[in-house]
């Protein structure tokens, strides 16, 4: 059953003389190739396991190779033999992706092949020769993600869009790879979260202006628009109704001051509040929660860090009302 040279010599039984032509010389060769002979290691020369299969990281080289034989396990010396390598998944996917199968140079009965898997997840290789496996195809592939990059992690949740004063607003940290797969225990890395609430209204002052006529309409002035339903709800504390009863409201930009329509000057007094308290804690999924109670309405700043790193997004705008707006049916 193996394959190589064989000597065969006949000789008479009644002085033990080889006959004629006697020793023949007869080459055997090696069989088609089998493939369930043909046997899959890695790069090592270590078999792959088809029951527990092969673990790999998103963006790691995973190479295989394996030695053409027969039947009986000789080693078949052709080259240029059709193996088709496939690789499905992650899984539930079934679509397949060719891996290319080629010979390896100067070793004529070997053939090897590489791939790359950059999604975290479950695959399955084969390797097949008119449509036999060979030993250990088709094997798992087991993909975990690679190392953190902040640059990559990012925050979900409304919480990073919009609030209510006084009440928690909440979003999620998510930690993910250079390749976007989200990476286990965020809670494990240290993310700092920083949030900055808008300038507020204390108070306003009435200042008469010299020499200049009343205009026909009020005029609120502010570097920040945001601001224009704090500073009314404020003003309308401290003045009449009267006296807001022409006011129109315009986004500008520069200055903080109202002018009335009968020449006042309304100087409001705008102080920058302390930041919200923040609370990060590790969830059970892996992600981290991240909740802050707004203090004043108005746009919120929220910068997220992992390290010295902004993650991916930061920083968000979270808009924050007075009150939960009516439901618009």
């Amino acid at each position: 059953s193996a394959s190589g040279t064989y000597r065969i010599s006949v000789h008479c039984l009644k002085d033990d003389k080889p006959i004629n032509g006697s020793p023949w010389h007869v080459v055997v060769a090696p069989g088609p190739p089998y493939p369930p002979a043909c046997v899959l290691t890695d790069s090592d020369g270590e078999l792959l396991d088809s029951d527990g299969g092969v673990h790999s990281v998103a963006g790691q080289s995973v190479a295989f190779e394996f030695r053409s034989v027969d039947v009986h396990g000789n080693l078949h010396f052709g080259t240029g033999e059709p193996w088709v390598g496939s690789i499905s998944g992650p899984y539930p996917s079934a679509d397949q992706t060719p891996v290319g199968i080629h010979d390896v140079d100067g070793m004529p009965g070997r053939y090897a092949a590489s791939f790359t898997c950059v999604r975290a997840g479950e695959y399955t290789l084969s390797a097949t020769l008119r449509g036999g496996h060979a030993k250990g195809s088709p094997v798992r592939i087991h993909v975990s993600p690679a190392e953190v990059y902040p640059a990559r992690c990012k925050a979900e949740g409304r919480g990073l869009q919009d609030g209510i004063v006084g009440q928690p607003a909440s979003f999620y940290l998510v930690t993910r790879d250079w390749y976007a797969n989200r990476t286990p225990d965020a809670g494990r890395h240290k993310f700092s979260v920083q949030i900055k609430a808008p300038p507020s209204v204390s108070k306003l002052r009435w200042q008469r202006l010299q020499g200049e006529p009343g205009p026909a309409e009020g005029r609120i002035e502010l570097s920040n628009p945001a601001l224009v339903a704090a500073l009314v709800r404020s003003a309308s504390r401290e003045f009449t109704t009267e006296e807001w009863a022409g006011f129109q409201i315009r986004e500008l930009t520069e200055k903080h001051w109202i002018r009335g329509k009968n020449g006042n000057l309304f100087e409001p007094s705008v102080t920058q509040p302390p930041a919200p308290r923040v609370r990060l804690e590790p969830l059970a999924d892996g992600r981290v929660g991240c909740s802050f109670v707004p203090r004043v309405p108005g746009p919120h700043l929220i910068t997220v860090q992992l390290g010295k790193t902004p993650i991916e997004g930061s920083e968000f705008v979270c808009e924050v009302r007075l009150e939960e707006d009516e439901a618009v049916l």
